[in-house]
């Protein structure tokens, strides 16, 4: 859980390999490097799910925090956990 009122950047992986990985934390003001270390491989990258574009051998991207605030919204009486819980946990 994070605070609602916390300013950062989350990144979650949606399909990580293990159960152990963690969502990885950043401050507003830090910017994240992806560099593709393969020497012969191109590396497709996906944002929401869309493919936008490609990461050559030894190419590199960054990601920083947008200028604009991104506003969520939730259907009255919905609830997160409560979701989560319907749909993980079999009574």
């Amino acid at each position: 859980m994070v605070s609602l009122n916390l300013e950062a950047m989350i990144l979650t992986a949606i399909a990580p390999h293990t159960l152990r990985t963690r969502s990885l934390v950043l401050a507003p003001k830090e910017k994240l490097i992806i560099r593709n270390h393969s020497p012969g491989a191109v590396a497709a990258i996906y944002l929401d799910g869309r493919h936008t574009g490609n990461l050559g051998p030894g190419g590199d991207i960054s990601v920083s925090l947008a200028a604009e605030k991104a506003w969520l919204i939730q259907p009255p009486g919905a609830n997160f956990f409560r979701t989560m819980r319907s749909k993980f946990i079999r009574v």
